[in-house]
């Protein structure tokens, strides 16, 4: 069912310098905090998000992209949408009464915990997008090579469908794993080639580990979501954590939607781009004396379409 792409506005304004200076009928970029069902209304059918209840927090490198309230002393917290550029007027922004991040914004930190390894991050300046309300924005200095366009309707902003054309990404191998662990329903691992290579994009950014005493640089997530289109014209919206992992693993429950359709397409947004790939070549996953085995068979052709056929078993 499709959710509203609406947000009621504030009467509150807004004393940014950046935004007052400005023709109000102009135009800004800004990167904002979206929720997941405005973010899909534009383009989704329906979307696979979180319960309403609580999961602890997960290392950048899992979930940055999206944003969740400030966690609790467990450091608890609900996934609430996705971080996306957006083009606005300032007239509309200067009126929202929306928080506005900046370079100045404090920086914070954020410790977890993953099979048995500690990781301290620091999130600055944007970044403070990660762990801020819904709607919150920094203003952009350049203008992204993708967007949403929010505008004013009856006192509210509407978001419309991402802007920019997809890239091909060519074809993708994908092997269903045979034991899925995230859901019981279907899952896929990604690859980009039958030599097994995962797929990544290189456009994540970068946030500080402060482990030990010491400053480095650490990868964060770079997809925001994927969008699958299926054989029957429907479009369907999945989230991190909920159905998707690390940018190169996706999936379902056997009660999903999704689960039964064909898929022709699977679009990918990440931070700074959209690719879509319409090609498949199919294999399998599995563990075998706890390592990962993935197959491709020897001369396996692509196909335009395939199944996500539910395999859990237990």
């Amino acid at each position: 069912m499709k959710k509203s792409a609406i947000f009621t506005l504030s009467a509150v304004l807004l004393s940014s310098v950046a935004l007052s200076s400005c023709n109000d009928d102009e135009s800004v970029f800004v990167l904002g905090n979206i929720p997941f069902a405005e973010f899909f209304a534009g383009e989704a059918d329906s979307f696979d998000a979180l319960s309403s209840a609580t999961v602890k927090v997960a290392n950048g490198n899992l979930t940055y992209g999206t944003f969740h309230e400030k966690a609790d002393a467990l450091e608890k917290s609900t996934f609430s949408g996705i971080t996306f550029p957006v083009k606005v007027s300032k007239k509309a922004l200067e009126r929202s009464g929306f928080t506005q991040v900046t370079d100045q914004s404090p920086a914070f930190d954020l410790t977890v915990t993953t099979k048995g390894k500690t990781t301290t991050l620091r999130y600055a300046g944007k970044q403070n997008l990660y762990e801020n309300a819904a709607h919150s924005y920094y203003i952009l200095s350049e203008t992204p090579a993708y967007y949403k366009e929010a505008t004013l309707k009856n006192g509210s902003l509407a978001f419309g469908k991402i802007a920019g054309a997809a890239e091909d990404l060519g074809t993708l191998y994908i092997a269903q794993k045979a034991d899925p662990k995230h859901t019981k329903g279907f899952e896929y691992a990604l690859y980009t080639d039958a030599g097994k290579t995962a797929l990544s994009f290189d456009d994540a950014d970068t946030a500080q580990s402060v482990d030990s005493g010491t400053v480095s640089p650490a990868k964060l997530n770079s997809v925001r979501a994927i969008i699958a289109t299926t054989s029957d014209g429907k479009r369907y919206g999945l989230t991190m954590l909920k159905n998707v992992w690390r940018g190169s693993e996706f999936g379902a429950s056997a009660d999903s939607e999704l689960a039964g359709k064909k898929i022709t397409a699977l679009t990918f947004v990440t931070e700074k781009g959209v690719h879509t790939a319409k090609s498949f070549v199919l294999g399998t996953s599995e563990k075998i004396d706890g390592k990962t085995v993935v197959t491709f068979a020897d001369g396996a052709t692509a196909a335009d379409s395939f199944v996500a056929t539910a395999n859990y078993a237990k």
